[in-house]
């Protein structure tokens, strides 16, 4: 097992918050400590910008041969790949096809899992990932402490403006500095999701599925808090920390986007409890009405 942490989009320190928005029944299975890590193809189906290179034909013409093990290298493992996944099984392809192949088999190879980077809770997140569910807090140790089985990378998502006159996405970058990002797209996006300020876990998976489930995830490092979201009612939320605490200590509060009704719910959940538990009070000349 190894874990890389990486800086090709930003300095990512140890004590780095993240959080991690997700459906309830994505909780209850991390709680078991694994998680589905989709492949970059399953992304695509959301968003079809997922790692995606524009029409710049030469750069690893450019870039693969300045380095020429691992020219020979790619061109032994898209070689294969095409043998036995590539479109008519073509065997080889001419240099400017092995951009496209290159794509096409990072998409098929590389499963994700997707961080947001922030020291507080973000309204953004919760509306598209966890209306009605949980948000998971942690930090870049600590999700490297909680891999235990398997080769992961974790590296912070590149932002780029997409400029409609511009060749691609690489126009202006410093190919040297920028040498290991360009060669992995799937840590690039454009500038339009910036909001999301994103941070990947990436490890492989087999071509032509969804995903990986990763297995033997430590849940007790993983987990430094968990936020429930405001669409839950209070009584689920009692459910859900009561459950908390027989899987991890970790700490668990309602979101802060309830501002003040945290204690009007409360409050109303320690009265209903109370009148609930009171046997109920008929006159007795209403009884035959039973």
């Amino acid at each position: 097992m190894s874990v890389r942490i990486v800086d090709w989009g930003g300095e990512l320190p140890d004590n780095e918050p993240l959080w991690r928005y997700m459906k309830l029944s994505t909780f209850l299975l991390l709680l078991e400590g694994k998680a589905f890590f989709p492949s970059v193809a399953t992304l695509r189906r959301e968003d079809p910008l997922e790692c995606v290179c524009d029409a710049d034909m030469s750069w690893l013409q450019y870039e693969l041969p300045r380095d020429l093990a691992r020219y020979k290298k790619l061109q032994a493992w898209l070689d294969a790949w095409l043998k036995k996944h590539g479109p008519g099984h073509v065997p080889s392809r001419p240099l400017y096809h092995y951009e496209e192949h290159y794509i096409e088999m990072l998409r098929e190879l590389r499963a994700i899992w997707c961080w947001h980077n922030s020291e507080a809770e973000s309204a953004a997140m919760w509306s598209i990932y966890g209306e009605r569910g949980v948000a998971v807090k942690t930090d870049v140790a600590s999700l490297k402490a909680a891999l235990r089985a398997g080769d992961f990378l974790i590296a912070r998502i590149r932002y780029i403006k997409r400029d409609s006159d511009a060749p691609s996405f690489w126009t202006e970058w410093d190919r040297s500095r920028d040498r290991e990002l360009v060669l992995r797209p799937y840590l690039i996006k454009s500038a339009e999701y910036a909001h999301e300020s994103e941070v990947r876990v990436v490890t492989f998976c087999p071509p032509r599925t969804s995903g990986w489930l990763i297995s033997d995830i430590d849940v007790s490092a993983l987990i430094k808090g968990v936020v429930v979201s405001r669409s839950v009612p209070h009584e689920e939320f009692c459910s859900i920390e009561r459950l908390l605490k027989t899987r991890t200590g970790a700490p668990m509060r309602r979101s802060t986007l309830l501002g003040h009704l945290i204690e009007e719910q409360q409050t109303h959940a320690i009265a209903a409890g109370y009148f609930s538990n009171q046997p109920a009070r008929v006159e007795p000349d209403y009884l035959h009405e039973l």
